[in-house]
């Protein structure tokens, strides 16, 4: 074999295995965690995570006017569940009983292993009390800066292909 066949055959090569790389990274499933606008259904940012992986959505209760943390976990790769709820007070609007493991913490109350599906996990975004921030990987994101306020915002667990995220979210083709 002479040298031009060798280098035809060298980037023969290198042109396949290109072709395999671009493939399979293009096909490759990542999970999301989507906020979206409940009406309309458009996807107002994502974020990555994984099964197991928890996230927390904080805010100021509108009665008691005190913290209130919701820490949830993703599972089944599509699925979120409530793990444990934090809060500062009692009053109207929070539990009063629980079937659920309570405990005191450092002046907070935790109420512990929910680990309830949320089919719908829908926050209203309010500007003026509440102040929602989303906490997920050591990230806090304030929904009134990602959703208009008094609009509804879904979160949803999606596994799509790095090709359809990047479609939909980079390119923002569809």
């Amino acid at each position: 074999m002479d040298l031009s066949n060798t280098l035809l055959l060298v980037r023969r090569i290198h042109v396949f295995v290109i072709i395999i790389f671009v493939f399979f990274i293009l096909f490759v499933p990542i999970q999301r965690l989507y906020l979206i606008e409940y009406k309309s259904g458009k996807i107002l940012k994502s974020f990555p995570i994984k099964n197991g992986e928890e996230f927390t959505v904080y805010f100021i209760h509108s009665l008691e006017k005190t913290p209130w943390h919701e820490i949830y976990y993703v599972q089944n790769d599509d699925e979120i569940y409530l793990k444990e709820t934090k809060f500062y007070s009692f009053g109207a609007g929070l539990p009063s009983n629980t079937n659920f493991d309570f405990s005191f913490d450092n002046g907070s109350m935790k109420i512990k292993n929910y680990n309830i599906e949320m089919k719908n996990l829908i926050y209203k975004v309010r500007d003026i009390i509440a102040g929602h921030v989303l906490l997920t990987r050591g990230e806090k994101y304030h929904l009134n800066k990602i959703a208009k306020p008094s609009t509804s915002v879904l979160f949803q667990v999606d596994k799509i292909s790095l090709f359809k995220f990047f479609i939909r979210e980079v390119a923002k083709i569809v």
